[in-house]
Order: C-alpha cells, then structure tokens, then sequence
C-alpha cells in the first residue's frame, strides 16, 4: 500500500531511482503516466531499430548477410519472421539429403557446392533406376522409332539422337556400342552433333537450379533433336551403307546390368558422384583459367588504351559471335553484345558458366524478356571445348579403332551441334510472342 503523500511528496522532489514507481497503478497520477509514455516510446524506438536492422540484411543478399539474418531472426523472432508452412519447392528434394549431411541452413544457401551438385547425383541415381525397370528405354525407343520413320536415318542415330536428352552425350553412344566399329562417317559425325546439340537430363536439374527457366530448357532439348539430325545431314550426307538401316535395336548391357533396382539406384549414386565431381573439377579450372586469361588481357588491354569496357576473354568473343546474335534476332537495344559474350562465354567455356553469368551477373539483369529467352536456348547444349574431349575421349574408348576417324570429325561435329542449338533458339524467338511470360516477375533470374 503506497500512501498519497509519498506520491505528492514524489511529484516535487522525485527520486533518483526509478525503480519502484512502475509498479504503482494510479489513473490520476501524471508522473506514471510520463514513466508509462516513456517506456511506450522505448521500446517502439528499440523494435524500429530492429525492423530496420533486419530489412538492410533482408536487401543486402550477400553470403555473409545471410548468416546476419539469420542471428537477427533468432535474437528477435517477432521481426522478419517468416510465415508458417510456406518452404520453397526443390525438383527431387534433393535438398533433404544435403540437409542431413550438413544442416537445414546449409541445405537453404546458395552455394553451387551445396544446391546444384547434390540435385546432380540424385538425378544421375533416379535416371538409374528408370533405365533398369525399363521405363526409359521403353521412351528412347518409341522416339528412335518415331524420327527412324520420319527424317529417314539410320537406327545407330535415331538412337543417340533421341537418348542424347536423357542420358548424355557418352551415355547415348554407349547404347550402340557394338555398332560404333561399323559406324559410317556420316553417322560417326551424326552421333557426335547429337551430344553437342542438346543437354542431359543428368545436369538439367542444375540449370534449373541456378534458376534458368525449365520449359525453355526441355523444349530446347527436344527442338534440338530433329535439328541436329538434319544440320549433321546438311554438312556431312550419308553416301554409304549403313548397318542399322530399317532398324532400330537398343541392345541390352549384360555385362554392366544391375542385379535389381537397389542396385541400380547405388550405381546411379556412383555415377553421379563422379558427374558431379567431373563438373565441379571442370568449373574450378575454367573458372580459374579464364581470370588468369581476363587478367593478362586487361593489363595488355591498359598499354593499348582499352579500358572501357576492359579487354577481357568474353569481350573477344563477344564481338566474333556477335553475327550470331543479329541474325538469331536479339533485339538491337544494347542487347547484342551481352547475348554474343554469353554465346562466346558457352563456346569457349561451357554452359554452366554461361547460365551462371546470365543468371547472376548484374551486367545482364537489364536483358530484355526477349534476349533472355534466346540467350536461355542458345546456351542449351554441350557444344563446348570442353565437351570436345570428352567426346573424343568416350568414342575412343569405344571404339579404339575409329579414334583417327573421330578425331577428325569432332571439330565439325562442335560446329554443326553448335549451330543445331542456335536454330532451337531462332525458332523459339520467332514462335514465342509473349517472352515475359516465361520469366518470374520480381525474381530477377528468369
């Protein structure tokens, strides 16, 4: 019980200690209603510091930023609090696995290391599967079928032409491995064009991560099937007698089949492995190369008064694709030379590179809806220097006998998968009116 006096007393001399006095509840007393304003604005103050706080990591979206976030979430939940129930959905969920390897916050940073290589080996592991219980085969061989009765090729490469989307540029030739000893010149250069025209669905899921838009991407696949078959066609005919022809056979792996399907998805899980492993060791060099390469040029480029923009590997490029760009009808807005730079970047790089920098690069955030939707087909496929190899690489491996033959053809093979790639894109520009459509509004991917 607290008497009037001490209250009037208090309101004249107040004390240095404050402590007591919120704990008094008396309506007509100004001096707590002050105390109570007080604290009111205390802490209205304290809770807008750490609104603003949160929203400069919210907009910052860097790597470090994010472990800021994260601290700022945990210290005050009722600011930036994310709604309930609502996760973003990951093709394959392959996320749960990197997940329980590392943890649920790394699972949700976007690292390349930790987002797109663990999607590979799941996919490279389910793909398994599907081949051994006869799913996929079954596919690859009605579409065989189909493009064997309509463009008039040879079994050997309506094969490849239509597994390459699936499985791969070495993984389709090696469905016709005891046929590649007898394989034509034409048909040899068919099955090397097929792997460069087209992606593998092996490393689709890494695109899609890296945000790239999935329908362009499958489209893009299928368009550059009857593509390569007729641009192969057009720069090497067919002037012999083919082995295959008026048959389409997939012949059956004994020797590597798996004994069931646990078996299958643990080969697959290998397999990926080593895919993933093959294109993180393949980044990380290129990657590494074309800065040692970026960096000379630009000291070169400063003795020779090239500075703006500066003398870079994709500037080169860029220039000598840029007839490429123009007649592939990118719009001429400013847009010409960053379509050339990327399709350069693809050529002498890869596609990751190239998707990366399409996707993340802030110099081509300003594309049009039209220029990124060419450029997105324009990068679907293998056609790379890098891809050279390791096409020579599995052919000869093969069929050790041809690697003469296969050496010779490879470089016209890039060219024509090259070129077969670049008409997917021409067609998809000149069908697609409503580009925008195909991009997320506000993601700022694509």
């Amino acid at each position: 019980m607290v008497s009037r006096d001490y209250v009037d007393s208090s309101t004249t001399h107040p004390p240095q200690n404050h402590s007591a006095q919120p704990h008094v509840v008396l309506d007509d007393d100004p001096t707590l209603d002050k105390i109570h304003d007080h604290y009111r604005s205390q802490i209205h103050r304290d809770a807008d510091m750490e609104k603003g706080r949160d929203d400069e990591v919210l907009s910052s979206g860097g790597m470090t930023d994010h472990r800021d976030h994260h601290f700022a979430r945990s210290k005050h939940p009722q600011v930036a609090k994310e709604p309930a129930g609502e996760t973003d959905f990951e093709l394959a969920d392959s996320n749960q696995g990197t997940a329980f390897l590392t943890s649920k916050d790394t699972a949700k940073v976007g690292w390349f290391l930790v987002s797109v290589l663990p999607a590979v080996v799941f996919f490279v592991a389910l793909v398994q599967i599907l081949y051994y219980n006869d799913i996929l085969p079954w596919f690859i061989g009605k579409a065989a079928v189909f493009f064997f009765w309509s463009l008039r090729v040879s079994g050997a490469e309506a094969v490849v032409a239509a597994a390459s989307p699936f499985i791969g540029q070495g993984e389709s030739a090696m469905l016709i491995k005891p046929f590649v000893v007898h394989l034509t010149q034409a048909e040899l250069h068919q099955v090397m064009c097929s792997g460069f025209a087209t992606i593998a669905g092996s490393v689709l899921l890494a695109y899609i991560s890296l945000g790239v838009n999935p329908q362009a991407l499958i489209s893009s696949c299928v368009m550059s099937i009857p593509a390569s078959l007729a641009i192969s066609k057009l720069r090497y005919p067919e002037t012999e007698e083919t082995l295959t022809t008026g048959r389409v056979v997939i012949p059956d792996d004994d020797a590597h089949r798996a004994a069931n399907s646990l078996h299958a998805f643990a080969n697959g899980a290998w397999l990926g492995l080593k895919i993933a492993g093959m294109i993180l060791a393949t980044l990380l060099c290129i990657i590494a190369l074309l800065g040692l390469a970026n960096g000379v040029l630009t000291w070169v480029g400063g003795y020779l008064n090239i500075n703006d923009p500066p003398l870079t590997v994709e500037l080169i490029v860029g220039y000598i694709c840029y007839p490429v760009a123009f007649l592939l009808g990118v719009p001429r807005n400013g847009d010409l030379l960053k379509v050339a730079k990327l399709i350069g970047t693809k050529l002498i790089a890869n596609e990751f590179v190239a998707y990366s920098a399409l996707q993340t690069d802030p110099a081509y955030a300003d594309l049009s809806p039209r220029s990124r939707l060419i450029a997105t087909y324009a990068l679907c496929g293998f056609a790379n220097i890098g891809s050279l190899g390791t096409q020579i690489g599995v052919l000869s491996q093969i069929a050790p006998g041809r690697s003469e033959d296969v050496s010779k053809l490879a470089l016209s093979a890039l060219i024509t998968g090259a070129l077969s790639t670049f008409t997917s894109a021409s067609i998809a520009g000149l069908l697609i009116q409503d580009e925008a459509a195909y991009f997320n509004p506000g993601s700022g991917t694509g």
